[in-house]
């Protein structure tokens, strides 16, 4: 026993000595000069660039560069520096070798920089590395690949000899630059430390790294986010079917936002990932140096989890379920996505939870909102259609949203998508102004017109005041007005695209208190066809009744909107040329009602051809006066073809005005013949005024106040009317004599 140790050991130190002499006859044939000098002459024949290093030394079973440095390509400043590495180190481990083990002990870099540029032409400085004069050449007597071959070469390959572990593989203080000289963009990743121990082909090992990313643009802004994680690998012998890794923790921290993520992957062909995280600390101030105009905001923190299933070979994914929450609102996804094409494909179901109340408190943006309630429901999107393939249902239950000087509470009801052109709700349920409501509604896009159905029936509407955008109009005074009026004309709107609605509408308000208008209740019915803010396209009807009221302003009333401007157009115009001809259609009933029109009801009936308005049926009726108007206005010309009737009821003399010139511009005139022709017939009516008088008693008592006789009064009130039409024809002749002499 003790001469087969013996044996060994002359054998053991015969191989030291060989391998010595074998290491000393290396250095004596590739000295540090020769081995610089061929690796400088390789590198400038195949890449025209430069490479140096201080010295290249021969370990035991390894070697050592340092100082090492790759130049730039000539087209990138040939004095720049491609890459460079304070030290590069390889060392193998001699006693496996005899085991048929290739064991490296260490591999290290030291202070490796990388510089990565792209000039103004888009080329980047790595690109001569990649181009096909520099792929290896095709040896003459190289046998082509056949598929015999190549198992054959895979079969050798997995039927190595050697095995390969590395007990040591580090990088220490690495940086990698990148610089785009076409958007003035520069990021890099420094301070790069990599470690992986005990690294094995055929086991799992560990993996640890950080770095720290500088990103830098034109407009001054840098961001700086330090990263840092650590994962478990397992190659399985490059078998990637069933080779993995799990990501046990990766951390990123900028400014007060820290994002944390651990996730695995199984099979690397065709990977199935299993990831989550979370998101911590974002805010408005957080994010001030890349946005500086957000909202104050501040958000809990952010979960979020995905599982998916990738098929590389077809570029798609299945999404088995990705999932974001923040507190008690969550929105869940799962579904394909493939980007093979040009076009990325989808087809993604999602499910909703939202608490608005929880999400309105995340920021100042919403406060005196008062958000409350909340919203479910499951959509499902695709690429079709251009992306407008979208169907599902949204569940609104005790939903509430305030804008003073309105408030919505209690809304209950589900919103239906059939796609993002085609959207409606169920019956609502709701408190306006903590008045009662139902309502539906129905919205198309056809062929680039907004089709539109509104239900609604309100208990009761009461405003004190409109909103100060709102006043602030009204209040302008009335020389400023008339300017405005002067000045002002039609927008153009040949050259612009005007937006076209179909709209049906069923529309019954209760009891009515805003500013400038009052009424016990009001009906409104619409089915439009093309119309438009010009109404120069429109065709259809529009009806409306209203119950007993008052306007206090006709002009500021039809200026609070455009709805209720089109409503009382016809009034608003009859208003104006009455004033200016010095009659009152709209009598006072007494010194406190100054300025208002009171009805006891009032109705309106228009019909659209193409832009020409017909009233069909259009009247206000009040307690002393009857007002019937009919006519047209064309809002392709706006032009004006309207006569106006108007009754005192004491007299039966109607006073009728025709009405003429443009809608921004109107006239009137005295239709003195029917004027006549209606006060002889209303001076005719009273020959037996007693009779007049007790027939409309209540009424004519509630006009003539302090009066005991209400038959003197009714005549007086005719004889009033003569006068009246006399001063017309008195002015009449003046001005005619007046265009004469001129």
């Amino acid at each position: 026993m003790k001469k087969l140790l013996k044996i060994l050991a002359v054998l053991a130190a015969i191989a030291a000595v060989l391998l010595i002499g074998a290491l000393i006859a290396l250095k004596i044939m590739f000295p540090p000069e020769k081995v610089k000098t061929l690796a400088q002459n390789y590198v400038r024949q195949n890449f025209h660039r430069e490479i140096v290093f201080s010295d290249v030394s021969f370990n035991l079973i390894g070697v050592t560069l340092k100082d090492f440095a790759l130049s730039n390509h000539g087209s990138f400043d040939p004095d720049g520096t491609f890459a460079k590495a304070d030290r590069a180190i390889v060392k193998v481990a001699l006693k496996p070798l005899f085991k048929k083990r290739i064991e490296i002990s260490t591999i290290g870099l030291d202070g490796l920089d990388i510089t990565i540029s792209k000039d103004q032409q888009g080329n980047f400085n790595f690109d001569d590395f990649l181009t096909a004069e520099n792929a290896p050449q095709k040896t003459e007597n190289a046998p082509t690949p056949t598929t015999k071959n190549v198992s054959t070469q895979q079969d050798a390959a997995q039927a190595a000899p050697f095995v390969i572990t590395a007990e040591r593989i580090y990088a220490n203080n690495c940086n990698l630059f990148y610089r785009d000289l076409q958007s003035g963009m520069d990021a890099s990743v420094t301070r790069l430390n990599l470690q992986i121990n005990q690294f094995d082909m055929q086991a799992p090992f560990e993996v640890d790294f950080s770095f720290t990313t500088d990103y830098q643009d034109n407009d001054g802004l840098t961001i700086t986010i330090p990263v840092k994680a650590s994962l478990q690998v397992a190659l399985a012998n490059a078998q990637w079917e069933k080779a993995y890794a799990v990501l046990e923790q990766l951390t990123l921290n900028y400014q007060e936002i820290a994002f944390q993520l651990s996730a695995k992957a199984d099979n690397f062909l065709n990977p199935s990932l299993d990831l989550k995280g979370s998101v911590a600390g974002l805010s408005n101030k957080a994010l001030a140096d890349v946005a500086q105009e957000l909202p104050n905001f501040i958000l809990p923190s952010v979960l979020f989890s995905a599982k998916a299933k990738l098929d590389l070979n077809t570029s798609s994914a299945k999404i088995e379920q990705a999932k974001l929450s923040i507190q008690d609102s969550s929105i869940t996804a799962k579904g394909n996505m493939g980007w093979g094409d040009e076009k990325t494909t989808y087809q993604i179901k999602t499910d909703l939870a939202l608490n608005l109340g929880q999400i309105a408190q995340m920021s100042t943006l919403t406060d005196g909102f008062g958000l409350g309630g909340k919203i479910s429901g499951q959509i499902t999107a695709s690429d079709k259609n251009q992306g407008q393939d979208v169907k599902g249902t949204l569940t609104m239950k005790d939903l509430a949203v305030q804008y003073p000087p309105f408030s919505l509470a209690q809304l209950n009801g589900q919103v239906i998508l059939n796609s993002l052109n085609d959207i409606s709700t169920s019956e609502l349920t709701a408190l306006f102004n903590n008045e009662k409501l139902t309502a539906s509604f129905a919205y198309k896009n056809l062929a680039d017109i907004l089709d539109l159905v509104i239900n609604l029936d309100l208990a009761k509407f009461t405003l004190q005041s409109f909103s100060s955008s709102q006043k602030d109009e009204t209040d302008t005074p009335k020389t400023e007005e008339k300017n405005k009026e002067q000045n002002t004309t039609e927008p153009d709107t040949k050259n612009t695209t005007e937006t076209f609605f179909n709209i049906k509408a069923d529309i019954k308000v209760g009891e009515i208190a805003v500013p400038y208008f009052s009424t016990q209740g009001i009906a409104l019915k619409a089915d439009l066809k093309k119309a438009s803010a010009s109404m120069k396209q429109a065709n259809g009807q529009v009806g409306f009744e209203l119950q007993q009221g008052a306007i206090t302003d006709l002009d500021s009333f039809v200026k609070e909107n455009k709805i209720v401007k089109i409503l009382l157009l016809p009034f608003s115009l009859i208003n104006k040329v009455s004033s200016k001809l010095g009659v009152e259609i709209f009598p006072i009933q007494s010194k406190e009602d100054k300025g208002k029109i009171k009805f006891t009801s009032g109705n309106g009936a228009y019909r659209f051809t193409n832009g020409l308005m017909t009233i069909e049926n259009t009247s206000f009726i009040s307690a002393i006066s009857n007002m019937k108007a009919g006519g047209s206005l064309d809002f392709k010309t706006e032009a004006l073809d309207m006569k106006v009737s108007a009754t005192i009821l004491t007299s039966q003399t109607p006073v009728v005005i025709k009405i003429g010139g443009t809608m921004s511009n109107p006239s009137g005139k005295l239709d003195v013949a029917s004027t006549a022709v209606s006060l002889v017939g209303g001076i005719l009516n009273y020959k037996t005024p007693i009779k007049v008088a007790k027939t409309t008693g209540q009424t004519t008592q509630a006009v003539v106040t302090k009066t005991t006789d209400t038959a003197v009064g009714a005549v007086n009130t005719a004889v009033d009317a003569v006068k009246s039409i006399g001063s017309l024809f008195k002015s009449k002749k003046k001005e005619e004599k007046e265009d004469k002499a001129q």
